[in-house]
């Protein structure tokens, strides 16, 4: 007979489910834990039941029960549709609910299995980089190898990932551009170590090689970071009206030029804001345009960055939120067809699913769409 999860290891493989960290190895784990003793007819990963209610309450009863826990309704609904919703993500491969107004109300949603005559796919891991001397190299998955050198720095594409190599610093700086265009996305480790994943319609600018006593790059759009750590040479990072400071850690900066405010979100480490504020992991600074701050603590850093981990996630974000990211995904134009809906969203659905997949799930909500080439208009 398997043996069940300790409460630690169970916490473990669930927030690996939902950071997408988990191994294959660790899904059957986890699915064996639910499946053992298992006294309702629900058991992953068979198909969804015949009802989608009746299933997703058999599903929410047992995780209850199996877990022995009693707390407030309103913080098992969070918890418990979270842990749910990685089950059945192993189902059926996507879930969201969703709140109209003050009223909760939870939907788990399968994707369609097939696409619509009409569809569009979803973004791909791609790039153009721009050299010293102005030249342009299109990046893609299969362009592998040496690319070429620029001020005496090899610079080198492998599994999608830009690297660059020198034997020694130069003495003036030479900056390079990675940018992507919307539906793309790309990562690249700098001379330093540092690794830097970009969103789709975004840019990095950033030196070839870091002489003198610090590093600094410039965002445009929507990075993650992780800093390699050099206490004697601290790393910048320059978007708009917004300086990062960092020695080495981990976080994420969106500064896309159509949102509100430019957030950072520190997983790990400490990074300073315009020299005025200091962050803590699992906190998140908000800089407004007029260069106002504000710090939002125990923030969750899994929806900031699950875009890196290849997956929309809302969280009480309004249709506005949802649409700005599905039109840098999809390369898509979207317009409103009278009132815009007032639904707030919850969840997450897989940025690897088609527009027509995704608007199915987002329908559940009464929200509807129509789609005219690459213009989605929005209506209720």
């Amino acid at each position: 007979m398997p043996s069940i999860p300790d409460e630690k290891r169970l916490s473990e493989l669930e927030a690996k489910w939902l950071n997408g960290t988990i191994t294959e190895e660790e899904k059957r784990e986890y699915a064996r834990w639910y499946n053992e003793g298992q006294d309702l007819p629900v058991r992953i990963p068979e198909d969804l039941a015949t009802s989608e209610d009746n299933h997703r309450q058999r599903i929410l009863q047992s995780i209850n029960r199996r877990r022995g826990r009693t707390v407030p309704a309103t913080v098992r609904l969070y918890r418990v549709a979270a842990v749910a919703a990685t089950l059945i993500l192993l189902i059926a491969g996507f879930y969201l609910y969703y709140k109209r107004d003050t009223h909760h109300s939870l939907e788990l949603v399968q994707a369609p299995a097939s696409k619509q005559p009409h569809d569009i796919a979803p973004g791909k891991t791609r790039a153009t980089l721009t050299l010293s001397n102005g030249k342009t190299i299109l990046l893609d998955p299969v362009s592998n190898g040496v690319l070429g050198h620029d001020s005496g720095v090899s610079i080198s594409n492998t599994d999608s990932v830009l690297t660059y190599r020198g034997d020694s610093e130069s003495k003036s700086l030479a900056y390079n551009t990675l940018s992507t265009a919307k539906g793309e996305q790309y990562s690249v480790t700098l001379s330093d170590g540092t690794r830097v994943w970009l969103n789709a319609a975004s840019s990095l600018r950033f030196p070839i090689q870091f002489p003198g006593k610090e590093r600094k790059v410039e965002v445009v759009g929507e990075a993650y970071f992780e800093v390699a750590r050099n206490p004697s040479k601290p790393f910048y990072v320059a978007s708009g009206n917004m300086k990062v400071r960092v020695l080495g850690t981990s976080f994420n900066i969106n500064a896309y030029d159509n949102e509100l405010m430019v957030r950072t979100t520190l997983l790990e480490g400490s990074v300073s804001i315009n020299d005025r504020i200091r962050l803590s992991p699992n906190q998140q600074s908000r800089v407004e345009r007029d260069g106002s701050i504000k710090v939002i603590r125990d923030i969750d850093v899994d929806e900031a960055v699950a875009w890196k981990n290849g997956a929309f996630s809302f969280n009480n974000a309004d249709i506005t939120i949802v649409m700005r990211q599905l039109e840098r995904w999809y390369d898509i134009e979207v317009v409103y067809e009278g009132n815009k809906p007032a639904d707030l969203f919850y969840g997450g659905i897989s940025r690897g699913s088609s527009l027509m997949e995704v608007l199915k799930i987002l329908q559940a909500s009464k929200v509807h769409f129509r789609l005219e080439g690459k213009k989605l208009i929005v209506f209720t």
